[in-house]
C-alpha cells in the first residue's frame, strides 16, 4: 500500500510540472528575414521571462529556415516550430491558436507607401482615396493585406516572391508597395532600395494586429506567453521595447502619422474576438465605423 502511495505521489509531482517549464521553444530565425523581425524574438523572450516564475524556465531555439507565412502556420501544428508571429485573420485563427495581444499595438495596419523616387510628384498631387485606387499596389502572396485592399476596391496584385518585390517595384512593375509605418524603415535599409523612397503624404489605416500564434493544441504555451505579455504591459516593459527598438525609433520620433492624409479602410478579415475595445492594447482608439 505504501509503495502504491509513493508511486502516486511521484506521478502527481511529474504531471504537475508545466509542459514548457524546462525545454526549448522553437521559433523561426530572425536572420532568415530582416532586421526588424528580431523585435518579435525579443518580445517573445520578454514575455517568457515575465512568466518564468509561474511557468518555469525556458530556452529559445532559432530554426534557421526560410518559410512563407502559410508554411509557418502549418509548422506550429507539426512541431517544426512552437511559436510564430503573423498578422491575424479569420482563416489564420482557424489554422493556429492566437495569443490576442497586438505585438505592434495595431501599427501593422498603418500603411505608408514605398514608391519610385521619380513618381513622388504623382502621389504628392493625390488628395482623395479614389485616386489611389487607380494606381497599382503590390502585396505578398497569401497576405491578408491583399484581400483587405481588394475588398476596399483598390487595384492590387500579389507576388509570390517577397524578397524581390522591392526590385520589381524599382523596375516599374507596380506603382507602390504599402508597408507598415513601423517596419518600412528597416526594410528600406535591408533591401536594395536606392531608386525608391517612402511617400510622405499618405497613410492608409485599417484595424489589424500581428499576434504570436502557437499550435492548436498548445494551450499551455499560449497561456504562458499571454501571461508574460500582460505582465509586460502592466509594468511598462512592453511599451519600452516597442518604442525604443532601434528600427522603430523613426516612427515614434517623427510626425510620420500626424502630418499625413489618412485613408481609413474596412477590414473584412478581422476576427470577432479581436480585443478592439481594450485601449491598453492599441496605439490609438480604433474608429467606431471600422469595428
Amino acid at each position: 500500500m505504501k509503495l502504491i502511495s509513493h508511486v502516486l505521489m511521484i506521478i502527481i509531482a511529474i504531471t504537475s510540472i508545466p509542459l514548457f517549464a524546462i525545454g526549448q521553444i522553437k521559433h523561426i530565425s530572425s536572420e532568415a528575414q530582416d532586421n526588424q523581425k528580431s523585435y518579435f524574438v525579443d518580445m517573445l523572450a520578454l514575455a517568457l521571462q515575465k512568466s518564468e516564475s509561474k511557468y518555469g524556465q525556458f530556452q529559445l531555439k532559432a530554426v534557421d529556415a526560410s518559410m512563407g507565412e502559410q508554411r509557418q502556420l502549418k509548422s506550429v501544428n507539426d512541431g517544426t516550430l512552437d511559436v510564430i508571429w503573423t498578422m491575424t485573420s479569420i482563416e489564420r485563427e482557424k489554422q493556429a491558436l492566437p495569443i490576442r495581444i497586438p505585438l505592434l499595438k495595431g501599427l501593422l495596419g498603418y500603411r505608408v507607401f514605398v514608391i519610385r523616387k521619380e513618381q513622388q510628384h504623382i502621389f504628392a498631387n493625390i488628395t482623395d482615396t479614389s485616386e489611389l485606387k487607380k494606381l497599382t499596389a503590390v502585396q505578398g502572396f497569401g497576405w491578408p493585406d491583399y484581400d483587405i485592399l481588394k475588398a476596399n476596391d483598390f487595384t492590387v496584385v500579389d507576388s509570390q516572391w517577397y524578397s524581390t518585390i522591392y526590385k520589381s517595384l524599382s523596375r516599374g512593375f507596380y506603382d507602390y508597395f504599402p508597408r507598415s509605418i513601423i517596419e518600412v524603415w528597416s526594410e528600406m535599409d535591408f533591401y536594395d532600395a536606392s531608386l525608391l523612397t517612402v511617400d510622405q503624404k499618405h497613410l492608409v489605416i485599417y484595424p489589424t494586429a500581428i499576434y504570436f500564434f502557437v499550435g492548436l493544441n498548445q494551450t499551455q504555451l499560449a497561456k504562458q506567453i499571454e501571461n508574460g505579455l500582460l505582465l509586460a504591459i502592466k509594468d511598462g516593459s512592453f511599451q519600452r521595447l516597442l518604442t525604443n527598438y532601434p528600427t522603430h525609433k523613426q516612427t515614434f520620433n517623427s510626425d510620420n502619422i500626424k502630418s499625413r492624409i489618412k485613408h481609413f479602410l474596412h477590414n473584412p478579415l478581422l476576427p470577432e474576438k479581436t480585443p478592439i475595445q481594450n485601449p491598453d492594447l492599441w496605439f490609438e482608439p480604433i474608429p467606431e465605423e471600422l469595428h
